[in-house]
């Protein structure tokens, strides 16, 4: 297996309060622009991974990008996340792997932080409040056309 690029050593928190290290890399090229191709990089890309019900996909390319990790254990040694068994064995919660997955995706791509910022910003909120607005306006709009009666002109 092929060494870390650039390494970068992350602490995440966990739910329980516990601080874990872990290196981040970078990506290699091609790797790299799979990943982002892949990963719901905006909240368009994310709605559309919801609607399509694409899961499965999702996990896969988290764990592509998983092997890009390694855990720091306390005696100073090191375990790369490269299956799923490692990635639940070294990773305490799914609160900690979102923060990991989030750190190694801003460490590589610097459009994810501005994704991240969207979405905690309100964004998301913003483009949800926008399609039931219009959802309701043109189901509105519908029932108010079904009550009245045909034109005479």
């Amino acid at each position: 297996m092929a060494e870390l690029i650039e390494p970068q050593e992350v602490e995440i928190t966990d739910r329980n309060g516990t601080v874990n290290k872990y290196l981040i890399s970078k990506f290699p090229a091609v790797t790299g622009r799979e990943i982002a191709a892949k990963y719901p990089t905006s909240v368009a890309a994310m709605a559309k991974q919801w609607e399509q019900n694409q899961y499965a996909e999702n996990e896969k390319i988290m764990l592509k990008a998983m092997t890009f990790v390694e855990k720091v254990n306390s005696d100073g040694t090191t375990v790369r996340l490269v299956t799923q068994a490692l990635v639940d064995n070294h990773v305490s919660d799914a609160e900690s792997l979102m923060q990991l997955e989030k750190a190694l995706l801003e460490y590589n791509f610097s459009f994810f932080e501005k994704f991240v910022r969207s979405v905690s910003s309100g964004g998301l909120k913003a483009i949800i409040s926008r399609l039931i607005m219009s959802t309701l306006t043109d189901s509105l709009q519908s029932l108010s056309q079904a009550g009245k009666p045909p034109s005479q002109n």
